[in-house]
């Protein structure tokens, strides 16, 4: 993460980097994003429910 918290384009990238390579930036959204976590809520389609994510910076 570039700067003191990520962005959406960020978490999209480590989500696929994760193994999810079939991930897409419209299958989520990101809310209450920190610098070591978010909620991540399915588009209802795709995706149905909330994760939350929590990370670090290395």
């Amino acid at each position: 993460m570039a700067g003191d918290k990520p962005t959406n384009a960020e978490l999209d990238t480590a989500i696929v980097k994760a193994g999810n390579v079939g991930f897409a930036a419209t299958k989520a959204k990101y809310d209450v994003i920190t610098d070591t976590s978010a909620t991540m809520t399915g588009n209802g389609t795709d995706y149905i429910g909330i994760v939350k994510l929590t990370y670090t910076k290395a």
